[in-house]
């Protein structure tokens, strides 16, 4: 099966616009909207790649890049690597030299419109005003507890000194997502060995679940393991919940014994991408 390396453009005007792409009739997946970009030549960086796929596309260059979010989705015939930026257009006009039209649309009509599968996730993003922070205060650390304690604790009547370990702490790293200023889900990782850190406590409110948000939460944690330097990461998964990690690359560790508690769990694992062999 092909992989691919795709890199992404959430380009804004200063309306808040957002600028989406039709792809061609007769193209793979044409008829359907998506935001430009494009592969990653060999040698090229992410950010070059974006860059370049916006000259070809729509004659246009691009300043304020910054990374907006990344992940893996398996198509039939490829699995493929997304990397999406958020970007302003710096110089030139916008061209449709490869797409059948183009359009400046607001956050909350973007939804309206047919995207390829992968952008799907984009959308329910910016539609739905989410943000996703690596917690540093305390008053965001609060919101992280809060998630866990209404949509697990509460629920399934988790103590309290069951729910919070003593992993938890100031010591620990959170991933936190914001509907607003309201806290939507949340996850957490840390270190078990010099290679190795562990995601755990993924979350999601009860009214933010079949939106993607704890794959944005497990994505965001694994984006700032890499960056820490760790080679390989672990996940104690409760056994309805396999399939949703099957689908992030993970896979099932038969030799480890997961967590015993409230739920029957076990462990998988996945390689970062500059370990694989």
């Amino acid at each position: 099966m092909k992989k691919i390396e795709v890199a992404a453009a959430i380009i804004e005007n200063d309306n808040g616009e957002i600028l989406i792409c039709k792809r061609a009739p007769g193209s793979s997946l044409g008829g359907l909207w998506e935001f430009p970009g494009g592969k990653r030549e060999p040698g090229e960086s992410f950010e070059q790649c974006v860059m370049r796929e916006c000259r070809e596309e729509l004659d246009i260059d691009l300043e304020a890049l910054k990374e907006f979010t990344k992940f893996d989705y398996q198509y039939p015939d490829a699995h493929i690597k997304f990397v999406f930026f958020k970007a302003r257009i710096s110089s030139g006009s916008i061209r449709k030299n490869v797409h059948n039209d183009v359009k400046w649309v607001s956050k909350s009509e973007i939804g309206n419109y047919p995207f390829c599968p992968a952008d799907k996730e984009i959308v329910k993003r910016l539609r739905d005003n989410i943000r996703v922070i690596r917690v540093k205060e305390e008053y965001e650390r609060a919101g992280a507890y809060y998630v866990r304690i209404q949509a697990m604790a509460r629920k399934y009547g988790i103590t309290l000194r069951e729910e919070f370990d003593e992993i938890d702490g100031p010591d620990c790293n959170y991933i936190l997502l914001l509907d607003g200023e309201f806290p939507a889900a949340t996850c957490r990782w840390f270190k078990t060995s010099d290679k190795t850190a562990e995601i755990g406590r993924v979350v999601v409110l009860p009214e933010y679940r079949g939106k993607g948000l704890g794959r944005l939460a497990v994505s965001e944690a694994e984006k700032h393991i890499a960056e820490s330097g760790f080679k390989k990461i672990e996940i104690s998964s409760r056994e309805e919940a396999v399939g949703f990690y099957e689908k992030l690359g993970y896979s099932y560790n038969k030799s480890k014994t997961a967590h015993s508690g409230t739920f029957k769990c076990v462990y998988m694992e996945k390689l970062l991408a500059n370990d694989k062999k």
